[in-house]
């Protein structure tokens, strides 16, 4: 996570206020190289006419208002000032289901934040009808169904089996075990460093 406020006063830093009722889900529309979250973030200090809370490519997160803050992503009122706004980075020289994945984790941080249900992320279709996030509705990476339950394996992992993996990687894990790269246990917990050195190590033997 970096944190890089489009400064205030800034014509699309409004500074309104924000109910985070819901988070909107978009995707930049950019697919050129380069056009990561930093280069948005240069982007958004510009002073374009538009602004939204963070941006997500298959890295990083960057934040440009705080959550509480109204922002101008929604094309209506009520989306402007009750949703926080993402966008998900669709540049070519990018991992796309990485970033859609990095979203899903972000999602479920900020549902936990401000008590936001899962049920309350939306597209920015929802508000105004734009076909966005466009990669998403057609289906790449991955559906918006799977982007939501994503999203909610993350908020209900510390009550499911952790030594259980995850039915999106189940069939990887098996492979991982069977090549010796893990030993598969504690599939949900984060790894060190030195499990990470350790794990790609034996997949390059």
């Amino acid at each position: 996570m970096i944190v890089d406020l489009i400064p205030k006063g800034a014509k699309n830093r409004p500074g309104g206020k924000n109910t985070m009722q819901y988070i909107t889900l978009h995707d930049t529309g950019n697919p050129a190289r380069g056009a990561n979250a930093l280069n948005h973030a240069k982007y958004l200090k510009n002073g374009p006419s538009v602004s939204w809370h963070y941006t997500v490519d298959d890295i990083r997160v960057v934040q440009h208002l705080p959550d509480s803050e109204s922002a101008w992503h929604t094309g209506t009122n009520k989306g402007n000032t009750t949703s926080i706004g993402i966008e998900v980075c669709i540049n070519s020289d990018g991992n796309l289901k990485a970033a859609y994945d990095r979203a899903a984790v972000l999602c479920a941080t900020l549902c936990r934040a401000h008590g936001i249900p899962a049920a309350n992320i939306v597209q920015h279709n929802f508000w105004n009808g734009k076909d966005c996030p466009k990669t998403m509705r057609a289906g790449s990476p991955y559906s918006f169904g799977t982007f939501l339950s994503r999203v909610k394996e993350h908020l209900e992992g510390e009550t499911m089996d952790q030594n259980t993996s995850s039915d999106w990687v189940k069939e990887l894990w098996e492979q991982a075990k069977a090549l010796g790269i893990t030993d598969g246990t504690r599939p949900r917990d984060p790894a060190t460093r030195e499990e990470v050195v350790a794990m790609l190590m034996r997949a390059v033997r």
